[in-house]
């Protein structure tokens, strides 16, 4: 298999369960580079919450970010592409999604937003979640509704955080029904919504045609339902040991678990 181009999800895919890069999976992707090959980090993420040790690897061409809305050209991070929902469109959804026991987050290219507000719980357990993604993604902590009304044309993509199971699959449910929207899911609990037809797999599809590269020269690695057209449109898609049952299911091979250094596995084989 003639593989030139390494996508691979972060959270639960190249980082592991504490949110870090282990030394194994960090020396895998520069002998990557090293021979050649192209890995372009793929991530729910915007540029602002990205880990400082994966930018400063030398090499690298390419991020995807905030789900496939935006692609940055490295060095310099420059956003190449940058699609966002239409400003009525955005703020209807976030009128929406106040009616929802949730914490709301919006994201552009440079970072990410989280809601000042929690709507609809007040529990502990969501107070606890509020902290551990501040920590992990460094959002900007504001009013939403109020960006969104002096500035409507910057939502690349919303995501909805909740910590009750009925509630959110209700909500999922819902929303997958809706018209013009991407509706997937990048973590426990988690919503995120897309403009119809943005996704992983469209950015990286358009890298390799920039690239002059087949589809079937790329390997793409991931863990959850927001990597699946990003696996479906690769030559060789790889499903993380802790990914969802569904992406397993049409992965074309499974690697170890994020805790088990899976990605660099991956790479290992191809190298």
């Amino acid at each position: 298999m003639d593989i030139q181009l390494i996508a691979v999800d972060l959270d639960g895919t190249a980082l592991n369960s504490k949110k870090e890069i282990s030394p194994r999976t960090m020396a895998a992707i520069k002998n990557a580079l090293k021979a050649g090959k192209f890995v372009i980090p793929a991530t729910g993420r915007s540029l602002g919450s990205m880990p400082k040790e994966l930018l400063e690897i030398q090499g690298l061409s390419y991020l995807i970010l905030n789900n496939g809305s935006v692609v940055a050209l490295m060095p310099g991070n420059n956003f190449i592409f940058s699609h966002v929902f239409r400003s009525e469109i955005s703020l209807s959804l976030f009128e929406q999604f106040r009616t929802y026991p949730c914490m709301i987050l919006a994201a552009k290219p440079e970072c990410s937003m989280l809601d000042h507000g929690i709507f609809g719980v007040k529990d502990e357990k969501m107070q606890n979640r509020f902290m551990v993604i501040k920590k992990a993604w460094n959002p900007l902590i504001v009013d939403i509704g109020k960006a969104i009304h002096e500035d409507p044309f910057w939502v690349n993509f919303f995501s909805l955080i909740f910590t009750d199971e009925s509630e959110w699959q209700r909500v999922f449910s819902f929303l997958k029904k809706q018209e013009g929207l991407n509706v997937t899911s990048s973590t426990w609990c988690c919503i995120d919504i897309m403009p119809a037809g943005i996704h992983k797999g469209m950015a990286l599809c358009f890298i390799a045609e920039k690239l002059g590269l087949e589809m079937s020269q790329v390997m793409a690695i991931g863990d959850n339902l927001n990597d699946m057209e990003m696996l479906q449109h690769s030559g060789c898609g790889v499903a993380m040991g802790n990914s969802v049952e569904a992406l397993k299911e049409l992965a074309d091979r499974v690697t170890l678990s994020c805790d088990e250094d899976g990605v660099a596995l991956a790479i290992e084989a191809i190298l």
